[in-house]
Parts: C-alpha cells; sequence; structure tokens
C-alpha cells in the first residue's frame, strides 16, 4: 500500500559509489582515515580558517545590512557551513553554487522515514557531490593547492595513512564529514 511504501525506512546511500562515508565506517578503516585526518586537520590549520570565515560572515552581515533585514538560518547557517567547506576542499568559487542543491538532496537520505523519491533524489545529491569530488580530488593531485584537501592528499600519498592507500577518495566530504 501506499502507506506501508511511505513508512518504510530507507537506509542512507552511503555506498553510492562502492566506498563507505566515514560517519557509516567501522574500525580498523574508520581509525585508520580519523587519525589520516586528524594529521590534516591540526588546531593551527583550522584556526587558519578564521581569517576566511570572519570575511564570509563580514561580506553577510554588510549585504543585510544594506538590505535592511538578516535571516540567521538562511543568510548565515546555511551559507557559512558550506562555504567553510568549500573552502576546506578547495571548490573553485565559480563551482560553489553546485553543492547547496546537491547537499539539500543527499542529506534529506538522513530525514529517517521518507518515499522512494525523495530516496532517488537523495542518492542523486550523493552521486553529485561524489562524483564532484572525485573530479576535485584528481585535479588536487596534478595541481596541489594551498588548501586541507591538497594536505590530506599530500599526507595519503607520503604513506600517512598507515600504507591502505585511499585516504582521500575515501574520505566522502559529502554533505555531513564526521
Amino acid at each position: 500500500s501506499d502507506l506501508a511504501r511511505r513508512q518504510r525506512v530507507t537506509a542512507a546511500p552511503t555506498q553510492v559509489r562502492g566506498t563507505q562515508s566515514l560517519g557509516f565506517t567501522d574500525p580498523p578503516e574508520h581509525t585508520r582515515v580519523r587519525r589520516l585526518m586528524a594529521k590534516v586537520f591540526t588546531p593551527r590549520a583550522v584556526e587558519s580558517l578564521r581569517p576566511r570565515i570572519q570575511q564570509l560572515v563580514d561580506e553577510i552581515l554588510d549585504a543585510a545590512v544594506k538590505r535592511g533585514e538578516l535571516d540567521v538560518i538562511a543568510d548565515l547557517g546555511d551559507v557559512v557551513p558550506m562555504m567553510v567547506i568549500c573552502e576546506i576542499l578547495g571548490v573553485p568559487v565559480a563551482d560553489r553554487h553546485q553543492f547547496k542543491p546537491w547537499s539539500n538532496a543527499a542529506t534529506r537520505a538522513f530525514d529517517g522515514v521518507i518515499d522512494d523519491d525523495t530516496a532517488a533524489q537523495a542518492r542523486a545529491g550523493f552521486r553529485s557531490l561524489l562524483g564532484y569530488i572525485d573530479g576535485l580530488i584528481e585535479n588536487h593531485r596534478a595541481h596541489r593547492g594551498d588548501d586541507l584537501l591538497s594536505a590530506l592528499i599530500a599526507a595519503e600519498e607520503e604513506g600517512d595513512d598507515g600504507g591502505a592507500g585511499g585516504g582521500a577518495a575515501q574520505c566522502q566530504v559529502g554533505p555531513h564529514a564526521d
């Protein structure tokens, strides 16, 4: 029945392309990837983001003053985290507009009870995010930047991931990183 279909809990698409999101892995894989990420996400590296985050917030607040209103959720809560994730990943500014719709679609998988259409949209969102991130990783492997994704790839390639390989690609930094 339609009611039964709507009440079915649809599993989050954690294995869209054959690897799992960090939030859905168990030791020892989870430990290996967390160890790799800890080498890159040091307090100093995270602190280095502060000026850029402050600049983003200042730009949003300046625009709000010009408009004469501020919606804290829409203007800050929805924008700042996504922009910070894009900064961390080294996503070109011209591509950042794509992340919000992909992320919105993908995170619907975590709503609990969802229908088949919503599940399909969530999987499509995950596929889009992960496909883009795969390309970004390959681009960063060839052209290193001054960003945390490049540092994560460098740590992986230097063997800091315990020798298992694939750390950067397997750390699906999609809509919710762990």
